[in-house]
């Protein structure tokens, strides 16, 4: 008879890089936890809390955040399946007494997510920090302004600090899919946040590098973080770009502490990216 299945054998695969974003993730919460431990963490697209690369098993973000105990409360959305999973995964691998404090919230993120703002369920007095890491487009952009626009009415850096993000785009293996002779214009009007985000640069034919700097520039410009900019995040065999990460904050420490988790977890990758008006990570 097949021996039944555990939360090791369900465990996704991905390539080295995302190896790359975990190993950096894992190093800028430990100093995150110095500075501005205990408010909340959000995983927008949580995962079953392991996966494997190249065949290796390893933690995934939700692990990487539960282990650097950073945070207060714990909040990770993902879809019913995978979440039944993560459900599954937290019971057997953390004891009782923190599971009070992990809440696992099935459906789709961008339906959810909005639901606990709209609601007021994480304090806007205390620090959040929200990792949003989908694997395509998934992510709605007007899910991403509500996160940024939520303690618009209390922020007062470096106290009070907007929602910090740390957000997935899919450049180079979506992103330059979809803008082809007749770009999907529904799909990155809604990932995108509208023309603004994609329009000018696909006619005059411009590279994945220069929509996440734009995509980082808007949060700037129209949600009034202090600081966003765009991180490469290349295949470690052979230092190919396969996405981009950006990093939105108001805490004046935050880019160094990602500066120095990046080159601390990927030394050989540590040169700044060069984009136009950018101090690049």
């Amino acid at each position: 008879m097949p021996r039944p299945r555990t939360s090791a054998d369900e465990a996704r695969e991905f390539g080295g890089w995302t190896g790359h974003k975990l190993d950096i993730l894992t190093l800028y919460l430990k100093m995150y936890r110095r500075v501005a431990g205990g408010g909340t963490y959000i995983d927008g697209f949580a995962g079953t809390g392991e996966i494997r690369i190249d065949g290796v098993k390893r933690e995934g973000s939700a692990a990487i955040a539960l282990d650097s105990t950073a945070f207060k409360v714990y909040r990770f959305y993902e879809r019913p399946r995978q979440a039944r999973r993560l459900g599954r995964w937290v019971e057997t691998e953390f004891p009782s007494e923190r599971r009070p404090r992990i809440e696992i919230v099935p459906g789709d993120c961008n339906e959810t997510l909005l639901r606990t703002l709209g609601e007021e369920l994480i304090p806007k007095s205390r620090p959040c920090f929200a990792f949003l890491d989908p694997n395509s487009t998934e992510l709605n952009w007007s899910t991403v302004a509500a996160l940024a626009t939520y303690k618009a009415d209390v922020c007062d850096p470096p106290d009070k600090c907007k929602v910090e993000l740390w957000i997935l785009l899919n450049t180079y293996q979506v992103l330059m899919r979809l803008m082809g002779k007749k770009p999907h214009e529904t799909v990155l009007n809604r990932w995108l946040g509208g023309e603004a985000g994609w329009r000018d640069l696909w006619e005059a034919h411009k590279g994945a590098g220069l929509f996440a700097a734009r995509y980082a520039e808007r949060l700037k410009s129209e949600f009034g973080y202090g600081e966003a900019l765009p991180l490469t995040v290349r295949n470690p065999k052979n230092g190919a770009p396969q996405y981009h990460m950006i990093h939105a904050s108001d805490h004046p420490a935050a880019f160094s502490f990602m500066r120095w988790a990046k080159s601390k977890a990927h030394p050989e990758d540590s040169a700044p990216a060069m984009l136009p008006g950018f101090e690049g990570l």
